[in-house]
């Protein structure tokens, strides 16, 4: 995605955010037995012995109380038939801080431009957020950040960083390790500080972003004018940073750090174009690292173990002298060095120009964040249906709904192509897919749907039916907010407020219907077996939602063509899903469109639910 104007825009085209997958879940979740209504097949336990009541009571009648609930849930079967949209009867959930800064974090968006979104309009500075990976980021920026290549290749360091401040004619250079607190500056040119909170970091930034990231003015920018690094020393005016990309062997791509360049005066110069020498820098700079990497793995064993032994003896005498001594003041080698006893043993390096209010920085932070009781109640939680159930009793609990439910939707849907743009796979992700104009829709949407963990006073082992609710609120920007409309009298749902919020949308994928061998693909012999695709035998297409494509920005989609008769039919299966956080009310104006608070806490709480588990 190149541009913001999709997620900040509550009126442009829907361009859901990607999921990446998180390290701390032990459990994958599976959708389980459905059939084609959309009707879950859980277990929807046993009805209230003596007493049923038929479903069509539930019309026209205002319910106060979840007794009632329960009483028409048993008698419908504990099926929960979800209300059909209408104009009158939905809104669009609207923007709010922390499902833009969930969006921000992705590594999906290029962030050198990113217009003010309205939930913003009102602050002079952005806190980072923490980014979609940060535990899988955190460990191997710790390892980086204590690598002794930072020593032993010195000089190789500075050359690429003296080259960077040379190319560009700017004021300084710095590479840095983003930790979980601070930013850790590990080599720098014409730059007083080894390191900074991580709140007013513009590295922070850069490593959210999905290439690189340049502010021409941070004066004018709404995400750093009144950034103390811009307000005062070192007196940034123009930014431009590239992040350090770490390949791991079975976790991908994580970014550990930037490698950046800084004036004291705005550029209007720097471009796509011209950064590419900078990225160029920051894979030379990683480059290093590889091969150090590469090398240790052929020390031994044993001369490992002794070189750690005798790190061990020198740490021991440096903490004996510092005891006697006292901690230095500066870690310089100079001989203008003060010593004081204040009992910690460590130097510290003074800084005169950076007087920051860190609790000010962490109200701002705390607005997107979400609650801190949620990772401690789910900390030791491995089971994924158990968190979504005490997450469910939180966000109960803590707003004060009468239903909430963590609802997970799939979506199946049948494709032709001709073979020769189909790719030599048997299963391939449809962002990725180039001709995305040949398929043709063969088979109309299959929704399939269940409730992961659900919370209500007396309500349980529910099941949910009309999942085209559920899938309209996928096709919204942020989701759907509902309100009965009285008026209506085919508006019979139990509830008279609902909201349905995606936080979990998953990658859309091709899979071929017959999956074929690899020596099929490179002997090309399948082919003969294909039945031909004619435009007068192919059923009409129907409408193709442009959410299954991910991250294609404006292109189009087109399902008018069909393959010529010349080319074999290639049947395609397509697979997308949702995870959505829905929460039910008997107060009929618990959760509206002006509600923007209640809505961004609801949002942030669910990102760390998110972030905890994996959802694939």
């Amino acid at each position: 995605m190149s541009s913001l104007k999709d997620p900040i825009s509550a009126s442009s085209q829907n361009t859901p955010l990607s999921l990446q997958s998180s390290k701390k879940s032990r459990k994958t979740l599976n959708y389980g037995n459905s059939n084609s209504t959309g009707k879950s097949s859980l277990n929807t336990g046993n009805k209230k012995s003596g007493k049923t009541i038929s479903p069509s009571l539930k019309a026209n009648q205002n319910f106060t109380n979840s007794a009632d609930l329960v009483e028409i849930l048993a008698g419908n079967d504990n099926v929960l038939v979800l209300p059909k949209k209408t104009e009158n009867n939905t809104k669009e959930i609207p923007l709010t801080k922390s499902s833009f800064m969930d969006g921000y974090s992705q590594n999906i968006w290029s962030l050198s431009n990113i217009p003010c979104p309205s939930a913003f309009k009102d602050t002079d500075m952005m806190v980072p957020p923490i980014a979609f990976n940060e535990r899988k980021r955190l460990k191997y920026a710790l390892k980086f950040k204590n690598d002794p290549i930072w020593i032993n290749k010195l000089k190789e360091i500075n050359r690429i960083a003296l080259k960077a401040v040379k190319h560009y004619q700017m004021t300084g250079c710095s590479i840095s390790i983003i930790t979980e607190k601070k930013q850790i500056i590990k080599h720098k040119i014409n730059l007083n500080l080894s390191e900074c909170s991580r709140f007013i970091s513009l590295d922070a930034h850069t490593i959210l972003s999905k290439d690189f990231l340049v502010i021409q003015d941070c004066k004018s920018d709404w995400r750093t004018n009144g950034n103390p690094l811009i307000k005062g020393y070192p007196f940034v005016r123009f930014y431009a940073g590239v992040p350090l990309k770490l390949e791991t062997e079975n976790e991908g791509i994580v970014n550990v750090g930037c490698l950046s360049i800084f004036d004291e005066m705005p550029h209007d110069n720097i471009n796509e174009e011209s950064i590419k020498y900078l990225l160029n820098l920051a894979n030379k700079l990683m480059a290093l690292f590889d091969k150090n990497n590469k090398q240790k793995e052929k020390i031994s064993k044993k001369k490992l173990n002794s070189s750690e032994g005798d790190q061990h003896i020198v740490q021991q005498k440096k903490i004996e002298l510092q005891n006697i001594i006292g901690r230095a003041t500066s870690s310089n080698n100079n001989f203008n060095l003060i010593f004081e006893k204040d009992g910690s043993g460590t130097s510290y390096t003074p800084n005169h120009h950076l007087f920051i209010n860190c609790n000010i920085l962490k109200e701002k932070q705390s607005q997107i964040s979400g609650s801190t009781e949620i990772r401690k109640l789910l900390e030791n939680v491995t089971n994924s249906k158990k968190a979504a159930l005490k997450f469910s009793k939180f966000i109960l609990k803590r707003y004060g709904f009468d239903y909430v439910a963590i609802i997970e939707l799939r979506t199946t849907q049948k494709f032709g192509i001709g073979s020769k743009y189909c790719p030599k796979k048997n299963k391939f992700k449809l962002e990725d897919f180039k001709h995305i104009d040949k398929l043709v829709c063969m088979g109309k949407r299959t929704l399939k749907s269940r409730i992961l963990g659900g919370y209500g006073s007396d309500i349980e082992n529910i099941s949910i039916q009309y999942n085209k609710l559920l899938y309209e609120s996928t096709e919204s920007e942020f989701g759907l907010i509902y309100n009965k409309d009285f008026e209506d009298d085919k508006d019979d749902f139990l509830f008279n407020n609902a909201m349905f919020m995606p936080f979990a949308r998953l990658n859309s994928e091709l899979e071929r219907k017959i999956s074929i061998t690899s020596a099929d693909f490179e002997n090309n012999e399948i082919l003969k077996d294909l039945p031909s695709l004619s435009l007068s035998s192919s059923p009409s297409p129907h409408s193709i939602n442009k959410n299954d494509i991910k991250n294609l920005g404006s292109r189009n989609y087109s399902n008018s063509k069909s393959p010529t008769s010349e080319l074999k039919q290639v049947d395609l299966m397509c697979f997308s899903g949702c995870f959505l956080i829905s929460c039910f009310s008997l107060n009929k104006n618990k959760v509206n469109d002006m509600k923007t608070d209640l809505i961004n806490d609801i949002f942030a709480d669910t990102c760390i639910y998110k972030s905890m588990y994996s959802f694939q």
